[in-house]
C-alpha cells in the first residue's frame, strides 16, 4: 500500500519543467468572463447571468445544479459573439450561507494543492541535497518515506 507521501507523487506534474510554455495564442486567451448567479426553489434551479454584452441578461432552468449550469452556458455562448478566445464561466449560489461554504471548500482545496506543489519541490531539493552529500539512494529514499525508485524518478525528471 502506497503511503501518503508517495500518493502525492502519482499526481500529474501540471509545472513540470520538461513541458513548452504554450503563448496565449496557443493556449486559447481567456477573452470573457461570465458570472451567473444560481437559485434553488422547489425542484427547479434557476441561473441568471447579467452584464453580459448589449446589457442583456441570460436565465436558464434546470432540474439539477448541473442542468441549470449547462443551460445557462449554452444560452449565454448563443448570445455572444463568435470571438477568439474562452469564455470562462462562474456559477455561484444565490444563498450567501451556501456561497461562504463553496468559497470555503474552494479555499481549502487551492491551499492543499498548493502546499502539495510545495512538499513536491521541498521532497525534490532534499533529495537532490542529501545524495550530493554522498547519502545513498536506498537512505534518502528511507528518510523521505519514499521508495528509492520514486527518488530517482523525482530527481529525473528534473534533469529532463
Amino acid at each position: 500500500m502506497r503511503t501518503y507521501a508517495e500518493k502525492i507523487f502519482d499526481e500529474p506534474n501540471f509545472l513540470d519543467a520538461s513541458d513548452e510554455v504554450e503563448t496565449e495564442a496557443e493556449a486559447g486567451a481567456v477573452s470573457r468572463y461570465v458570472t451567473a448567479t444560481v437559485t434553488h426553489s422547489g425542484d427547479q434551479w434557476t441561473a441568471v447571468a447579467r452584464d453580459l454584452p448589449g446589457g442583456h441578461v441570460v436565465r436558464a432552468e434546470g432540474a439539477t445544479w448541473r442542468e441549470a449550469r449547462k443551460n445557462i452556458a449554452r444560452r449565454v455562448l448563443d448570445l455572444l459573439p463568435d470571438e477568439p478566445g474562452m469564455t470562462c464561466f462562474q456559477f455561484v449560489p444565490a444563498d450567501p450561507e451556501a456561497k461562504a461554504a463553496l468559497e470555503a471548500v474552494m479555499g481549502a482545496r487551492s491551499a492543499r494543492a498548493e502546499a502539495e506543489l510545495a512538499e513536491v519541490g521541498a521532497t525534490r531539493s532534499a533529495a537532490r541535497l542529501l545524495l550530493d552529500k554522498g547519502w545513498s539512494m536506498q537512505d534518502v529514499g528511507h528518510v523521505l518515506m519514499l521508495p528509492r525508485q520514486r527518488v530517482s524518478q523525482l530527481l529525473h525528471l528534473d534533469a529532463e
